[in-house]
């Protein structure tokens, strides 16, 4: 059903089931007053004729013999009150045509006795008990009744309203459960069904997002699995020309060389043990193992080492000067996890090579400044462009046409950031009358 028509149909029900009760407590009230139980409104109206004219026979004055359902009070010519089955405040009104009990109207009728005197009948259009003395012991009856009535009433509504908030309930449910489903990646769970259209709609089109999402998923997991089996294969393969290179490098520094010589020879067997390092980190994340991000603090002089090492390494292999300007540093434990660490110095340090011309100069410098822990490079290229300033440390970044890409990916400067930023420090970029500089920090206490 639409909702317009749930809302109708809550109407119109609760609505018929008002009207029956009340017809329903119509005929109750019927039946009281054929058994007798009960009075119907108007007796006090019906009888007054009767009861006026038993009182005017009457040689004196006997109250008992008013009927009970009326109020009376016995007056002197001058009006004075001789007796009186009223209250004070109801004696005080009694020149008043009318007057008004609760919500229901009160007349006056006044019977003119012998001797000057008067009675004041006083009734209302009201049901009173048969019995005088239930009458006396019972609360009133017309109040009794009609608040048991809307008692009933206020019960009917609550329960209507309780029925169908329970079946909307039941289907923004039905859609929780179904959103919760997608949230948790069930995606092969079918929603159930909702009774109100605009709802089930509702519900229809997360199923919709579901299978769609299952499917998208399905395609995206197949494309990883074959990206992870080529890589898983690329990896294997890259083993073998990797043993040749050092198998290679290893022969040339047996071998009778010059120093120049020996230095290329031990680099290439560098490269090529950090390359079957990075092999190896490469194959574990391709048979689906995660890798820690942090591992045992480093002495800070060794790290240091290492990344110029590299870095003369690079540059001699491009025909760059390579300069060290790093400070003596105190004797410290590198709270960041060393490799890590290294990799991201020597892709600042990769960066630079890659933008310096042959015969120029790259700079490396490690420095303590005020707490923090400094690794920078200067390179002789071209600098930044202002683009690559702001989002070189991003992702797959190689919009900068003023330096050369030569196949970069764009990831360097955007791991030595991650690094940076997972050990509380930082990625700095800027342009020196020289080149570019690059510089990563870190939070040393």
């Amino acid at each position: 059903m639409r909702l317009s028509g749930l809302f109708w149909r809550y109407l119109l029900s609760t609505a018929a089931i008002v009207a029956l009760i009340c017809l329903v407590w119509l005929f109750l009230i019927r039946i009281l007053i054929n058994m007798g139980v009960i009075l119907p409104a108007n007796t006090g109206a019906n009888h007054l004729e009767e009861t006026a004219a038993a009182l005017r026979v009457q040689e004196r004055f006997e109250p008992q013999e008013i009927p009970f359902y009326y109020r009376w009070a016995l007056l002197e010519a001058d009006g004075t009150v001789l007796e009186s089955n009223m209250e004070r405040r109801e004696i005080e009104r009694l020149g008043e045509r009318s007057t008004r009990k609760f919500f229901y109207p009160q007349y006056d009728r006044m019977v003119e006795l012998g001797e000057g005197r008067r009675c004041l009948l006083r009734y209302d259009y009201a049901v009173y008990y048969a019995d005088p003395e239930l009458q006396k012991a019972l609360p009133d009856f017309q109040i009794t009744y009609l608040g048991i009535l809307l008692l009933l009433l206020l019960l009917v509504a609550f329960l209507q309203t309780r029925r169908y908030v329970r079946l909307l309930r039941r289907d923004a449910e039905t859609i929780v459960l179904a959103c919760d489903a997608v949230r948790r990646g069930a995606l092969h769970e079918v929603p159930g069904q909702a009774k109100v259209r605009e709802l089930q709609t509702a519900l229809h089109t997360i199923d919709v997002l579901r299978q769609e999402l299952a499917t998208s998923l399905k395609r995206q997991w197949a494309a990883e699995q074959e990206r992870s089996e080529a890589l898983a294969a690329l990896a294997h393969d890259l083993r073998t020309p990797l043993t040749v290179i050092g198998g290679n490098a290893e022969l040339l520094c047996e071998d009778h060389l010059s120093e120049e010589q020996r230095k290329s020879a031990e680099a290439i067997l560098r490269s090529a043990r950090h390359a079957e390092e990075y092999l190896y980190r490469l194959r574990r994340l391709t048979a689906g193992e995660l890798l820690q991000k942090t591992g045992e603090p480093v002495p800070l002089a060794r790290l240091v080492e290492e990344c110029a090492a590299r870095g003369r390494d690079l540059c001699a292999a491009e025909g760059i000067e390579f300069v060290d300007r790093s400070e003596q540093l105190p004797e410290l434990l590198c709270p960041a996890c060393g490799d890590e660490l290294i990799r991201a110095v020597e892709n600042l340090i990769g960066n630079a090579v890659r933008y310096t011309p042959s015969g120029k100069t790259v700079t490396f410098a490690a420095q303590l400044q005020e707490e923090r822990l400094i690794f920078g490079v200067w390179d002789s290229g071209p600098g930044f462009s202002a683009e690559a300033l702001a989002r070189a440390g991003h992702g797959f970044y190689t919009e900068d046409d003023s330096r050369p890409q030569e196949g970069h990916m764009g990831m360097g400067l955007y791991f030595a950031s991650s690094v940076s930023r997972r050990c509380g420090g930082g990625l700095k970029l800027e342009n020196t009358a020289a080149g570019g500089h690059a510089e990563i920090w870190l939070p040393v206490k």
